[in-house]
């Protein structure tokens, strides 16, 4: 009896040895104490760091710790400033050619649709407005906001055709545009034809947009193109 139960006895240490020696499928319990081990880490991390800034206050008796709160905005509502870094350069100045001409056409051209000219002519957010001054944008509506009211009521179409811009040799980036205008009934009757000039200044300017148009790409106007002023004349035949 005595024999068999000590054999007995024997067997199951042996087996309760075997189960704390080898692995029992529990993934949890080694991942407990990984766990143990990251945040003893951290912990000393941490009174490492609160140790350090201890000796700097020590080290520097006028600093004090003032309470910083960040207020995180919707991108459309954070706006950016974009500074212009403009040199001169064949590709800057083909562009910037390009650009003297579209406004050009823009500011002369009328077109007998109000939505179209809208978008063109409209305060605040219309093509020019973005692009001029406010003095030579309100000099813009002060020539030319009646006969667009006139040329749409009447659908007269005004086009166009500009020579290519030349940069004058003075002071900043000046441009003389010479071109014929020419009015046209809706029937398609020619009403009149003017040759004209227009002597534009341009600046680049740093400019605003939303956190969301600078991210996506969609800024219209990225380098600041601003005619500071304009000034239209007519000029001899021949």
């Amino acid at each position: 009896m005595l024999g068999t139960r000590g054999a007995r006895d024997s067997d199951s240490i042996g087996a309760a040895d075997a189960a704390r020696a080898y692995p029992t499928g529990h993934a949890y319990r080694a991942q407990a104490v990984a766990l143990r081990i990251v945040a003893g880490a951290l912990i000393l991390a941490l009174a490492c760091n609160v140790a350090g800034l201890l000796v700097i206050l020590q080290l520097i008796p006028g600093l004090k710790l003032m309470p910083l709160f960040l207020a995180i905005e919707p991108e459309e509502r954070t706006v950016v400033r974009i500074e212009p870094a403009v040199r001169d350069g064949t590709i800057l100045g083909q562009l910037e050619h390009g650009w003297v001409r579209e406004y050009v056409a823009k500011a002369e051209a009328v077109l007998p649709d109000s939505r179209l000219m809208l978008a063109v002519v409209q305060p605040g957010s219309g093509w020019l407005a973005r692009r001029s001054t406010p003095e030579v944008y309100a000099a813009y509506r002060t020539a030319n906001e009646r006969y667009v009211r006139d040329a749409i009521a009447e659908q007269v179409t005004r086009s166009v055709v500009l020579d290519d811009p030349v940069r004058l040799p003075q002071q900043g980036r000046v441009y003389q545009v010479d071109f014929t205008a020419v009015e046209t009934a809706a029937d398609g009757r020619e009403l009149a034809r003017r040759r004209l000039r227009a002597v534009l200044a341009i600046e680049f300017r740093a400019t605003e947009a939303s956190l969301a148009e600078y991210r996506g790409g969609n800024l219209e106007n990225p380098l600041g193109f601003t005619v500071v002023s304009y000034v239209r004349t007519g000029r001899a035949e021949g």
